[in-house]
């Protein structure tokens, strides 16, 4: 154990001379954590103010929204330790260590307790938010369990971490990958399906609400604990927090002992996983994100045969090559999984969601948009930029620039038709609303498309895009969207229809699209001229 805290060590002592050495990395860092700067705006503007007793309704809604959280939390921490083994090695490490005298069980330990630490610092990341819940929900606070607050934050992400190594040993010991995985789907099924039931009930998605805060959750292990000692900086009921901080720590002293005690003949795993993400990590740095999809084709017994029925010229041969990509990866642009999917959201919020506001349709366009705003990382323009051939293909810069984004806006509208008309169907909010709503996700899209094509040809390097990414996702949606509500609001105050100011802000949108297609298309002709 010594030796591995050794090295763990002077890996970090070597972290800080790179830090040191290259001071833009400083800011990749802070730029990622400046959102919680804005947290504490609210906390600071509105400190000494006393708010009211917290009353049932908020509570209720505080109550179901922690325990849906966890509960993700925890299904995420299961899933993933099926898939990687947590322990992921540098090159130089798989020899030193896999080879050492060192026993596995000491090794596995050791990456146990380094994760438990990373789950920490996340841990603190998420104390400004019993502050900011109480000044955002305005809501009394009860500073003397404050304590008890943070040990639930604390002791829950704690708990992920041993839990995930534990799922992992089990796994590799007695080769279960595959049982614990159906084992885990159909409880996940059944969870999903409980809640479906209390939607339907209520006939509508409070009925989630009744669900996430039904009693039994309280006797969760990881999440009932954590959720009690939380609320109580809420409603000050402090009762049982010393026999729930106890049960937390059993909890991961258990975890950690039995996932350590099965943990034996897992090297050959980490050894594969690790040499596969060595060759992802690769062909990153060198753009070809497809690589791994197309090596796995060829390794196989037979590779799907994929056709396309045109074959376009010039500039525009790139719309073939991203329907080609597509067709590989989800087997069809119209008929898949995904779309299959967005079908049955729609139809279930259209059943759930109330009948009698023509407007409502427009909340799950918002939502979608923006979730799609912030969960689009890497655009296929920048893919491209790494692949000196989009720069000799004959044809204009502004023709590449639409050829390249072309399939994910035809993705898209296909996405917009099949969340909105099924929803339409049920809740009838009328021509103009669902006109109005499709194109709001088709202008949010395009709009995110060039101006994210604008910035990554803005900013070629690597480097630059880390700082800039987190920051634009996050706060760069206010500043696009700035021209837009200047015109769209205003619109829609003066002739009373929240459908003609959506149409108008998806209008604005694509001309606003537009402009920064021009203005990306500027700077791409001179970076074909170096």
């Amino acid at each position: 154990m010594k030796a591995l805290f050794i090295l763990d060590m002077l890996k970090f002592k070597n972290f800080l001379k790179y830090i040191i050495k290259n001071p833009k990395k400083i800011f990749i860092y802070l730029f990622q954590f400046m959102w919680y700067m804005f947290i504490l705006i609210p906390v600071i503007v509105k400190r000494g103010k006393t708010f009211s007793e917290i009353n049932g309704i908020k509570l209720t809604y505080l109550n179901a929204g922690m325990t849906g959280l966890m509960f993700l939390g925890v299904v995420a921490s299961l899933y993933s330790s099926l898939k990687q083994p947590g322990i992921v090695l540098r090159e130089g490490d798989i020899g030193f260590l896999l080879s050492s005298p060192i026993k596995e069980r000491i090794v596995f330990l050791w990456y146990m307790i380094r994760a438990i630490f990373k789950g920490l610092i996340l841990a603190v990341l998420y104390v400004f938010y019993l502050p900011f819940l109480s000044v955002t929900m305005e809501v009394s606070k009860h500073f003397q369990n404050l304590i008890f607050g943070y040990l639930g934050i604390f002791t829950f992400f704690l708990a992920l971490a041993p839990l995930s190594f534990l799922i992992y040993s089990i796994s590799m010991k007695f080769n279960a990958k595959n049982v614990i995985k159906y084992f885990l789907n159909g409880v996940l099924v059944l969870i999903v399906g409980f809640a479906v039931y209390f939607a339907y009930k209520e006939q509508s998605l409070y009925g989630l609400v009744d669900y996430f805060t039904l009693k039994i959750w309280d006797y969760v292990p990881i999440i009932g604990p954590s959720k009690q000692m939380i609320l109580s900086y809420f409603t000050g009921d402090a009762t049982h927090n010393i026999e729930f901080i106890i049960l937390q720590i059993a909890t991961i002293a258990f975890l950690v002992l039995i996932g350590v005690y099965f943990a034996r003949d897992y090297y050959e795993e980490v050894t594969t996983y690790n040499e596969t993400l060595r060759r992802i990590k690769e062909r990153a740095k060198k753009g070809d994100y497809y690589g791994g999809v197309e090596g796995k084709a060829k390794k196989g017994k037979k590779r799907r045969r994929v056709e396309v029925n045109f074959v376009p010229k010039g500039p525009w041969a790139y719309v073939w090559l991203k329907m080609v990509e597509n067709k590989r990866q989800m087997g069809s642009i119209y008929f898949n999984f995904y779309n299959l999917l967005l079908l049955a959201i729609s139809i279930a919020f259209g059943y759930f969601l109330p009948k009698d506001d023509h407007t409502i349709i427009f909340a799950l366009a918002f939502v979608y948009a923006y979730m799609a705003w912030l969960l689009s990382m890497v655009s296929t323009i920048y893919v491209e930029l790494n692949k000196m051939y989009i720069y000799i293909i004959p044809g204009k810069g502004i023709q590449k620039l639409i050829a390249v984004n072309s399939v994910p806006l035809l993705k898209t509208f296909i996405t917009a038709i099949l969340l909105i008309v099924p929803a339409s169907i049920f809740m009838k909010p009328g021509l103009l609303n669902i006109i109005a709503a499709i194109l709001f996700i088709i202008g949010f899209s395009t709009l995110q498309s060039f101006s994210s094509v604008f910035l990554q040809v803005f900013l070629p390097s690597k480097e630059d895009l880390k700082v800039a990414m987190p920051f634009f996702k996050l706060f760069g949606v206010l500043f696009v969207l700035i021209p837009v509500g200047a015109v769209a609001i205003p619109l829609g105050m003066v002739t009373k229809s929240m459908g003609i100011g959506v149409l108008s802000s998806s209008i604005m949108m694509f001309l606003e699209s537009g402009v920064f297609l021009l203005f990306a298309n500027f700077i791409f002709e001179r970076l074909e001229l170096k």
